[in-house]
């Protein structure tokens, strides 16, 4: 498969207050090393809300900091390959109907207890009761059929040619930890602020003021004394203070600076790393109700919209003009232009529709989102189109999307694909099955359906990247999405860290990556 990313990195962590844990009091930066709370410590700076500690929502906020206390059985290397994390070895049958999987030996839980077939089994089947999150990625799941302590074969209900791909996405707990824990709600409670991993960093504890500190694990199998000894996750929800706490020294790392706040530490003692990412701009489009069901009105909004502007003036030339539905980044796109404004056209066939009036929903904890959706309101005003402007939250929105009739509208929202194979957002969001969960827009394409049920068989990746083409080219046609920019990932951080680089399967960054110099 092609060469996926980039190595340049804008970094953004999106996590938020849990509550309290034993009364615990808030902590802060200190005098030892800058930021942090002692030696080779340091405090990341992270904004908005983060519900659980459950692995089960690692593609939400959850993720950047349970990506650091967890493991799944494999990943993707920097050139898109998977490789073994918890396991040794794998191989996927040639019907692509199971996976024969040998676990490392040595990786230890952070209670001390051993990784065994049991721990695999006992967290695939807990995720699938369980029926969120990364559940999603898991339809295809029969059962696990343990060998011995090390080895198991995973069984599909049908073939799915990248279920080994969704396997990097998929954490690994102790059964022995969690199963006390699972009172009726198969331990949902427990994780909200407690963890069960095999990761570089265990969960020290949740300060009253939301804070989540971590300590590094002395046993972790790929234990490492450049990493810091703990780790320090604080809410910032404003970029400006993002930015005056990482020159004053009380953050170290900061993962939720805009455009503009990245500029203006160009030339100071903080460094600013722009990587290319995965991550696009994107405005959801309800192509089965209300005014955005019409084709023409999709069409026109793809057309109104100023992309030149918003990267220069908004994006600060952090990302590119998109091409097609998913982000530039990804492979198999098909091979076309960047996206244009053709404001005349808009506007005749916005009137061809007879649409004077539509909403738009985003998220004003986002970085940037009120600019582009106010930027949109101008683009549409131009071609007599009054767009009015709603503040959602992303849970909320996520639960409009059980029933298409209450969908919005439009919706903007920046979202990654969350591992470098085009299918994980195809199969996800485009597909007539996904309706009610992860469609976003109740897309629906019987020739799409069976371009990617074809694709979901096939095993060869060559062919496969065709059939993604195939399938991106008519998904541009129907226009259910408008995917605006390709956004990098913008980080702030101090001196004297290595390892700041885009991670596959992270978001979109693991702190445990990182190395004192």
């Amino acid at each position: 498969m092609p060469k996926f990313f980039k190595t340049s990195v804008v970094l953004v962590l999106s996590l938020s207050a849990l509550g309290s844990l034993n009364g615990c009091s808030s902590g802060g930066a200190n005098t030892g090393q800058p930021g942090g709370s002692g030696k080779n410590s340091l405090v990341v700076a992270y904004f908005g809300q983060l519900d659980t500690l459950d692995p089960v929502a690692t593609r939400t906020q959850t993720g950047y900091v349970v990506q650091n206390m967890y493991e799944s059985l494999v990943s993707h290397d920097n050139s898109g390959a998977l490789s073994g994390q918890l396991a040794e070895k794998y191989e996927v049958s040639g019907d692509a109907q199971s996976i024969s999987i040998t676990l490392r030996e040595g990786v230890k839980f952070h209670d001390g207890s051993p990784l065994v077939s049991g721990d695999v089994k006992y967290s695939l089947e807990r995720y699938r009761a369980v029926g969120s999150g990364v559940a999603g990625y898991l339809g295809d799941y029969e059962s696990t059929d343990i060998k011995d302590d090390r080895t198991f074969t995973i069984k599909l209900s049908k073939p799915n040619a990248i279920f080994l791909d969704w396997l990097s996405l998929v954490y690994i707990v102790s059964e022995k930890l969690v199963k006390p824990n699972e009172g009726s709600d198969h331990a949902q409670a427990w994780l909200q602020s407690n963890e069960a991993g095999t990761g570089a960093f265990s969960l020290e504890k949740k300060q009253t003021s939301g804070d989540i500190v971590l300590k590094r694990f002395a046993d972790y199998w790929q234990f490492d004394g450049k990493r810091a000894d703990s780790v320090v996750f604080k809410r910032i929800d404003q970029s400006a203070t993002q930015r005056q706490n990482l020159l004053d020294g009380s953050v170290d790392i900061a993962f939720g600076l805009n455009a503009a706040d990245a500029d203006a530490l160009k030339g100071t003692k903080v460094k600013v790393n722009s990587m290319a990412a995965p991550s696009s701009d994107y405005i959801y489009l309800n192509s089965q109700n209300g005014p955005t069901a019409d084709p023409q009105v999709r069409e026109a909004l793809q057309l109104a919209f100023d992309y030149k502007g918003a990267l220069e003036s908004i994006r600060k030339g952090h990302g590119q003009i998109s091409k097609g539905i998913l982000p530039n980044t990804l492979p198999c796109a098909p091979a076309g232009p960047e996206h244009k404004q053709d404001l005349a056209k808009a506007k005749q066939l916005m009137a061809d529709a007879a649409v004077t009036k539509l909403t738009l929903n985003f998220q004003p904890v986002v970085p940037l989102a009120q600019d582009m959706a106010t930027l949109m309101q101008s683009n549409l005003r131009e071609i007599g189109v009054q767009l009015d402007l709603v503040p959602i939250g992303f849970p909320d929105y996520l639960a409009k999307l059980s029933d298409p009739t209450k969908i919005p509208q439009m919706m903007l929202a920046l979202e990654g694909v969350p591992m470098p194979e085009a299918g994980a957002a195809l199969f996800q969001q485009y597909t007539t099955s996904r309706i009610g969960t992860t469609n976003r827009s109740a897309y629906s394409n019987p020739a799409v359906d069976a371009t990617l049920d074809q694709a979901s068989k096939t095993a060869d990746t060559t062919v496969r990247c065709g059939l993604y083409t195939q399938a991106e080219t008519q998904i541009f046609k129907d226009r259910p999405v408008l995917n605006l920019l390709t956004v990098d990932s913008v980080v702030g951080y101090r001196d004297g860290l290595t390892g700041i680089r885009l991670n596959p399967d992270a978001r979109p960054i693991r702190v445990s990556d990182l190395r004192f110099e």
